[in-house]
């Protein structure tokens, strides 16, 4: 039996069944007579979805203490919502446990597709605070890459323009990096 037909045969019919709006899941349903079993089924089952993608965020935490998390943020996820964004950590931290009593504040960027350590603040004045690190650059941030092959050099400097596009609107920027070789052999450079 298929639960639209089961819906029927317990005289439940659905108008809506999911609308999603950042994490946030409502149902609207028009009970044709009043039936609690199959609703209370579907919010179980969302329920022990919205935990587990709570939980699964969780898991990436690097520090917690009074003022502030440390995530390894995985490529993939947003950091705050936005038009183009659905899922996003402040609103899935906004539900854990962790910020029980207070909300999440991000204090620095880091794009969708980037993985990486990130900072979420448990309070508006540790927020302000490390924001004002983060904008006059206080904060020392290094990226390690692996490079497939062998770098020709140990060190130095890369000029070039990062190119991405807005639409159809394509952006140049200038970007200049500074590397060091870690370690290397003749598959990999770090």
């Amino acid at each position: 039996v298929s639960l639209s037909n089961l819906w029927t045969e317990k005289g439940f019919i659905p108008s809506k069944i999911l609308l999603f709006a950042n994490i946030s899941i409502k149902f609207f349903f028009d009970l044709v007579p009043p039936c609690t079993e199959i609703p209370a089924l579907l919010f179980k089952t969302i329920k022990f979805s919205l935990l587990s993608i709570i939980k699964s965020n969780e898991d990436q935490i690097i520090d917690n203490n009074e003022d502030f998390i440390v995530l390894n943020k995985r490529s993939g996820i947003s950091v705050q919502g936005g038009t183009k964004s659905k899922k996003n950590l402040i609103d899935i931290f906004a539900k854990s446990e962790i910020f029980q009593g207070t909300k999440p504040y991000s204090v620095h960027r880091l794009d969708k597709d980037t993985s990486g350590v990130f900072i979420i603040a448990k309070k508006r004045e540790s927020a302000q605070l490390l924001t004002s690190l983060f904008r006059l650059r206080k904060v020392h941030k290094t990226y390690l890459a692996i490079c497939h092959g062998e770098l020709e050099k140990d060190s130095g400097e890369w000029n070039d323009d990062l190119i991405r596009y807005d639409g159809d609107k394509k952006i140049v920027e200038n970007a200049k990096t500074l590397f060091k070789v870690i370690d290397k052999n003749s598959e990999a450079s770090l």
